[in-house]
């Protein structure tokens, strides 16, 4: 197992439990995604599985930076991928009502996140930001932003165990990344 710790950009968020996570599955990614329905495939036909698509997810529990600090912005599970042609990062929200999820601490969520990957996440909705991103190991400063802006940005979210395409959009910076993510969570993206 891989252990990083990420400083957040402004110092005052610190990212916890970086864990290498092996592909188990075969699936198919593809720089060509196109909606079907509710369903986002790849360009083979394929339904994209942004869990076991990534050779490498680098894992942690944070809050979302760019934006106020509050209740709303952590903790929440992330995972990234970076070494793939389209870079993503994803997002764990814990079911259940906006209390429940604030009470909940860093240990209270790892441990549901350990159990959800026995019964495929049922307790969690998942959002897929993808975005491109840079390998924070190949920079001068690895604690600096490393999106691309302006960055095209698709958001998915997994419903039913499938990958539904929700929202195409531009974030020109790190506040507009955060609120994207925010609004993902407390379902304020209309569909495209």
């Amino acid at each position: 197992m891989r252990t990083l710790i990420f400083a957040c950009i402004f110092g005052s968020l610190t990212f916890l439990c970086c864990n290498s996570i092996k592909d188990s599955e075969n699936s198919r990614s593809s720089n060509n995604e196109r909606s079907n329905g509710t369903i986002s495939v790849d360009e083979n036909g394929e339904p994209l599985n942004f869990l076991n698509g990534c050779p490498q997810l680098n894992e942690w529990i944070g809050g979302i930076v760019g934006v106020n600090e509050s209740d709303s912005t952590g903790p929440y599970y992330f995972a990234e991928c970076l070494n793939v042609d389209k870079t993503y990062r994803l997002l764990w929200v814990i079911k259940g009502s906006y209390d429940y999820r604030k009470s909940l601490s860093y240990k209270n969520l790892k441990d549901k996140i350990e159990m959800g990957r026995l019964n495929s996440y049922k307790e969690f909705d998942i959002y897929s930001f993808v975005i491109p991103l840079v390998d924070a190991e190949k920079m001068e400063d690895e604690h600096q932003d490393y999106t691309k802006y302006p960055a095209p940005v698709s958001v998915y979210k997994r419903i039913d165990e499938k990958w539904t395409l929700i929202k195409n959009d531009t974030v020109n910076n790190l506040p507009e990344f955060g609120q994207l993510q925010l609004d993902a969570i407390f379902g304020k993206i209309e569909s495209d």
